[in-house]
């Protein structure tokens, strides 16, 4: 069965997940790892007017929040997971692909408080992993203990990049819904420390860095990976909300079949609903004469 397509609209905020190629610890850090997936970050945001909020980066997978404010979100996960793969692979010295096959997740956060559930999940992932106590513990790449709008600039890596990419890049994040600076920063570290206490309560213990850092990097998690789980695509506690958005989803869905019914026959004039990427942000004509 085909994968139904996306709608990417402008102004729209995910929470974004990819895992790395049958879960290996591939994203393990260290400075060279920590400096490549700073500067592609940095750099494909930048390229594709993308702003990023949050992000963490365990050993094999990782979790951003952001805002794609053209519609081009295909278009930086392509270039962010492209560039930081093949850097990273040239850094170990093999050709393996670092991300798995399964493409990326991405789920449209329709309300400000999805907007900051999905924040917090981010910035606590590795405690929810029960793999420290606390996230200002975790030794990845991540947001953290940045600040919005100070903009921190990363040296592109001596080896594997082009000559032709910039020799700095500036990694930022920005503030999720225009919110007042002075006030949300400290909010979602209060948010962050109230859910690392109620995880650390209702599953003590932790696996520590130092028993991670033993891993080899071919090495994967010894939990079964759920095979066949429906991946959501749009998140709201509101339920008419939810009703709301799923129903434009799916008219967006129903008007692209039949747009792309009528292109096929060589129809005059066809004409794709607003989120049609492959149709109009790549350019690729949507009338036939």
């Amino acid at each position: 069965m085909a994968t139904p397509p996306r709608m990417i609209l402008p102004q729209t905020t995910y929470m974004v997940t990819r895992r790395t190629s049958e879960r290996r610890f591939l994203l393990k850090p260290n400075k060279k790892i920590k400096q490549i997936i700073h500067y592609t970050l940095a750099w494909a945001a930048s390229k594709h007017s993308i702003l990023l909020h949050e992000y963490m980066f365990e050993f094999n997978h990782y979790h951003m929040v952001l805002t794609d404010t053209k519609g081009s979100l295909p278009a930086f996960m392509r270039d962010f997971n492209s560039m930081s793969s093949r850097a990273i692979a040239h850094h170990y010295g093999f050709n393996w692909p670092i991300w798995g096959k399964d493409s990326y997740n991405a789920v449209a956060l329709i309300t400000k408080e999805a907007v900051h559930n999905a924040i917090v999940y981010t910035l606590t992932n590795p405690v929810k992993d029960r793999l420290v106590c606390s996230s200002k513990q975790w030794i990845g790449s991540n947001s953290l203990n940045m600040e919005y709008e100070e903009p921190i600039h990363i040296t592109k890596p001596k080896t594997f990049f082009s000559k032709k990419l910039p020799e700095t890049a500036t990694l930022q994040i920005e503030a999720p819904l225009h919110d007042n600076l002075d006030d949300l920063r400290p909010s979602i570290r209060h948010d962050v420390a109230l859910k690392e206490q109620e995880i650390n309560q209702a599953k003590p213990g932790v696996l520590g860095l130092a028993l991670l850092l033993k891993q080899a990097i071919t090495d994967s998690p010894f939990t079964k990976r759920v095979l066949f789980k429906l991946k959501p695509t749009i998140k709201a506690r509101n339920p008419w909300l939810m009703l709301e958005a799923i129903q434009r989803k799916k008219v967006f869905q129903t008007q692209y079949q039949e747009a792309l019914k009528r292109m096929q026959t060589l129809e005059d004039k066809v004409v794709f609903p607003a989120g049609t990427y492959a149709f109009v942000n790549l350019g690729i004509a949507i009338s036939m004469s």
